[in-house]
């Protein structure tokens, strides 16, 4: 058998497509999401989920049969899952707004010295 789903498997997540149909395009679609979204310690759970998942999925047999295709395919659902969750998104909100939040400014030095002038 090879390494093909029977039904695909909703996916939808970045920029990969809306479903998988194997195991080698959901290796292509994990790949895909890694390469494009940028690790902050504020997604760092998703990140290392999907990391998982791409391990899972790497040990897939060639010969994969049914029970190894279902696994396979309760990771997939599971990460995704995860990834519309509002714990996910929650996250990636936090890591985008920290990177949007101002740097403090350090404060002024008061001088005593009149703006324009120089002592002698």
């Amino acid at each position: 058998m090879l390494r093909t789903f029977g039904t695909p498997v909703p996916w939808g997540l970045g920029p990969g497509p809306a479903q998988l149909y194997s195991i080698g395009g959901a290796l292509t679609a994990v790949s895909m999401w890694l390469e494009v979204t940028p690790s902050y310690p504020e997604t760092r759970r998703e990140h290392e989920l999907m990391l998982t998942l791409r391990d899972t999925l790497t040990k897939v047999p060639l010969d994969a049969g049914p029970a190894d295709l279902e696994a396979a395919r309760r990771a997939i659902e599971g990460m995704v899952q995860y990834s519309r969750s509002r714990e996910a998104e929650d996250a990636r909100i936090d890591a985008k707004m920290g990177v949007l939040r101002a740097v403090p400014r350090r404060p002024r030095i008061k001088s005593s010295a009149p703006v324009g002038r120089h002592h002698s």
